[in-house]
């Protein structure tokens, strides 16, 4: 699946591109500019796999296509995640690709 399918699949989900871009907080020529340059920033994947459950290494090669447990992608984004201030944040990325970092305080 390519982005422009990706983009246009989560727009039919949001109701439309104005809408997808409200969502994202980003404007439709952000959207615009996604589809050109055939990839999804890293900040923004998570939103849109929520609405498409789209593999996150489809919308960012950022994403490995064999991140499973145990990879050694796993442990750097272990360490990455344990960095981030933003709780809810990290439990969301945690969901997602099944990790479990837990909290150091």
């Amino acid at each position: 699946m390519d982005v422009a399918k990706i983009l246009s699949q989560a727009a039919e989900i949001c109701g439309n591109r104005t809408e997808l871009a409200e969502h994202l907080d980003v404007s439709v020529a952000s959207l615009d500019k996604w589809r050109r340059d055939r990839r999804i920033p890293a900040k923004h994947c998570l939103q849109i796999y929520r609405l498409t459950t789209v593999p996150l290494y489809r919308l960012n090669s950022v994403f490995p296509e064999d991140l499973t447990v145990g990879s050694r992608w796993q442990e750097r984004i272990l360490k990455r995640l344990k960095k981030l201030k933003d709780r809810d944040l990290r439990r969301d990325i945690e969901t997602v690709l099944e990790l479990e970092v837990g909290d150091d305080d």
